[in-house]
């Protein structure tokens, strides 16, 4: 009878302890699961910022979209083995939305739109301080842009300055140095950035019609004496 007993506690203990091993199981399953679950959630919504699964362009709707709370339920899975590679995600999006915005400010109206570049006209005669992403970025054509936009303003300045400058024409002002200054105005794509440089080209060139005109009617009433001079010595 002892002996009966001491096995039916060794029974009832070793069930026990399976009881405990298969709820400790199934409890680790559950959260994996769970886990596995929350981050695949994650990974949808980090991609829903993006136009295509490639995650390289952010739609328009989504680049002023704070992904704080992305990143705060990142940080609640660190146990997962792709949590390193979330945050990087996020890290890259914070990046480029922040890029884009920068970017955009440069010109009148947004140049990034998707995974296109629109036409798009400087908006400030200022230096671009934008700094490229990687070196080899699609956003890196925008920021070109702006730079091609912003030294043609300046090269057309100071092609101004030769015929043009402290409110007055200059004495190296003549039809090729106007020509040069107009072609480099023409060049300028803002009408508002050019409109104080198209005022003074103008300036020049009427200020230079004018003296061609003297010079051409001295020319002609010189040409005209000298050919009264020459029938009257016939």
């Amino acid at each position: 009878k002892v002996a009966f007993v001491a096995l039916a506690v060794v029974l009832l203990a070793g069930g026990s302890a399976w009881a405990y091993h298969d709820q400790t199981q199934k409890a680790a399953a559950q959260e994996a699961a769970a886990l596995t679950k929350k981050t695949d959630t994650l990974k949808d919504e980090l991609a829903a910022f993006y136009t295509t699964k490639e995650q390289v362009f952010i739609k328009p709707d989504m680049v002023t979209v704070s992904p704080e709370k992305l990143s705060k339920q990142v940080a609640e899975i660190k146990d997962s083995e792709e949590y390193s590679q979330l945050n990087k995600q996020i890290q890259t999006l914070k990046e480029k939305q922040q890029t884009i915005q920068q970017i955009n400010q440069l010109f009148e109206a947004p140049i990034v739109n998707g995974n296109e570049l629109k036409p798009a006209i400087l908006a400030a005669d200022q230096p671009i301080s934008v700094k490229k992403l990687t070196g080899n970025d699609p956003f890196d054509q925008a920021i070109d842009q702006a730079n091609q936009q912003y030294n043609q303003l300046q090269k057309a300045k100071k092609a101004v300055e030769v015929i043009y400058k402290d409110g007055k024409t200059t004495n190296q002002l003549n039809r090729d140095t106007y020509q040069a200054a107009k072609s480099e105005v023409d060049k300028v794509t803002s009408d508002k950035l050019k409109k104080e440089l198209v005022k003074q080209v103008t300036t020049a060139d009427q200020a230079l019609t004018k003296v061609e005109e003297e010079q051409k009617r001295i020319a002609e009433e010189q040409a005209a004496a000298e050919q009264a001079k020459q029938a009257e010595e016939q």
